[in-house]
């Protein structure tokens, strides 16, 4: 099995609203999420994740989750 490519210059790393209920201490799952998060080093991974996207030129975004109210 070949490991893929990606050309960085066509490449992004989209992280989707991962603060706000996710990673922060004061978000609604946080504390369900905690426990794991530090087990698997997720923020070192998440921002290793980044520095080495930038790094090889991709671009780094987040997106919000936007939430419709009907």
């Amino acid at each position: 099995m070949t490991t893929p490519t990606y050309d960085p210059k066509i490449t992004a790393v989209l992280l989707v609203d991962p603060y706000n209920d996710f990673l922060s201490e004061g978000g609604k799952l946080w504390p369900r999420a905690k426990p794991i998060a530090e087990e698997v080093g997720l923020l070192d991974n998440l921002r290793a994740i980044m520095r080495a996207a930038r790094r090889a030129g991709s671009c780094v975004t987040n997106q919000d989750t936007l939430r419709c109210h009907n």
